[in-house]
């Protein structure tokens, strides 16, 4: 069972995309997590998540060459693992005399969280649907 936290989730970019989405966090703060939560973005944007289900490993472990799970990344601009990559060494930049001096790696072990939007609150886009 996850550990609640009272803190909401912070985002970049609230982009989504209707169903089943995945962001990925270092570390393991947001492992074993389930349940409704807050999410906070740019400009003071908020919206509703229900974490579904979360997934522990190392970045490159997870998600290279693992399609399906790139696909469903939030965000459309970071769905190639490059672009992804670059964008969590944005995130977490490291600090000198800290664990993570250098920065966040494709060794570090994340957090992949799946989660469904519930409310868009004030957050910004919708990504839409694709025709088939």
């Amino acid at each position: 069972m996850g550990v609640p936290h009272k803190e909401a989730m912070d985002f970049k970019n609230l982009t989504f995309k209707p169903g089943l989405n995945i962001t990925v966090r270092q570390g393991d703060k947001w492992a074993g997590s389930t349940g409704m939560y807050e999410v906070t973005g740019p400009k003071k944007a908020t919206a509703k998540i229900r974490i579904v289900e979360t997934y522990e490993g190392k970045y490159k472990d997870l998600l290279l060459d693992n399609n399906l799970l790139m696909s469903m990344i939030h965000d459309p601009e970071l769905r190639q693992y490059s672009n992804y990559y670059q964008f969590l060494r944005k995130c977490y930049p490291g600090r000198p005399g800290f664990y993570q001096e250098a920065g966040f790696s494709q060794s570090d072990r994340v957090t992949i969280v799946f989660f469904i939007v519930t409310s868009w609150g004030t957050a910004g886009r919708q990504e839409e649907e694709e025709e088939e």
